[in-house]
């Protein structure tokens, strides 16, 4: 615990991080599907998956007024916007998720192979 950036993916914080002296290699990224196979030796991934696809629908649910005030007063036609947020979520040694925050504008910065595959597929939806 005495490194606190070692599984810590942000990209500014890492840019931090490395600053600081306390990372000189980047932290390795997984595609979520390549997660959810790693973990599927050790656990049941269809008991993880609903409680984070829950804590995500809570997330955007509780913010829905909100997003729909800004989206009514900057876009004349509502059903052609969009948005973007990253979900930070950790697992816990229960894999019990908990969300640590909601970013309303990740990076969608490519430093590596993984983050060109992932954030390019993500771009084309």
């Amino acid at each position: 615990m005495s490194n606190k950036f070692m599984h810590l993916t942000n990209y500014s914080i890492n840019k931090l991080a490395q600053s600081a002296g306390e990372r000189t290699t980047p932290v390795p990224k997984w595609k979520l599907s390549d997660f959810w196979t790693h973990i599927a030796e050790h656990i049941d991934v269809d008991l993880v998956k609903p409680k984070i696809k829950d804590i995500i629908i809570k997330a955007v649910l509780a913010c829905e007024n909100h997003i729909r005030m800004h989206q009514k007063k900057h876009s004349l036609y509502t059903f052609t916007s969009h948005e973007l947020y990253g979900m930070d979520i950790l697992l816990d040694d229960t894999l019990r998720p908990w969300l640590l925050e909601v970013n309303i504008s990740p990076s969608l910065h490519c430093a590596t192979p993984t983050d060109i595959a992932v954030k390019t597929t993500l771009a084309k939806d």
